[in-house]
């Protein structure tokens, strides 16, 4: 999630595809589900949300590792649709690697994502992602452990 830009760009095309009749059906409510380690990240997300107006219903954001993702979006859509448990998302994105940061020693001891447990987000991503949707993974090879990232 980190800073919540690339969730609130996301959010913003969705929003404009379905108010120009391009994004589907327009009863789907766009829902952005974001999840990172570091409570700055979330504070930070949901301000910038709050800021450009977006309504507190339409995004959740949770301190859990994004490996859990699966549970965490079939619970809300089982909610939602009266019991089916199969979440069926348009789109997936991956932001790796570390909050940003200015300060450089603090750059240095931000925990950073995992290997192990992006690769079992991302088979969970390819799993809930619909027929049409996307998945992106987005990395950062300049710091340690970008490479293997």
């Amino acid at each position: 999630l980190g800073h919540g830009h690339d969730a609130l760009a996301l959010f913003r095309i969705r929003e404009h595809a379905k108010a120009s009749g391009a994004g589907g059906s327009s009863a789907r409510v766009t829902m952005v589900y974001g999840f990172d380690i570091m409570d700055e990240a979330l504070t930070s997300a949901r301000g910038l949300f709050a800021r450009e107006g977006v309504d507190e219903d339409r995004f959740t954001f949770v301190r859990e590792c994004h490996s859990t993702m699966d549970g965490r979006v079939n619970n809300a859509n089982a909610d939602a649709s009266g019991g089916e448990r199969n979440a069926r998302v348009g789109v997936v994105c991956f932001n790796l690697g570390y909050l940003p940061s200015n300060d450089r020693d603090e750059r240095a001891v931000r925990p950073r994502t995992s290997i192990d447990t992006t690769v079992v987000a991302l088979q969970k991503a390819l799993d809930m992602v619909r027929v049409g949707g996307v998945v992106t993974v987005v990395t950062y090879v300049k710091h340690d452990g970008g490479a293997d990232e």
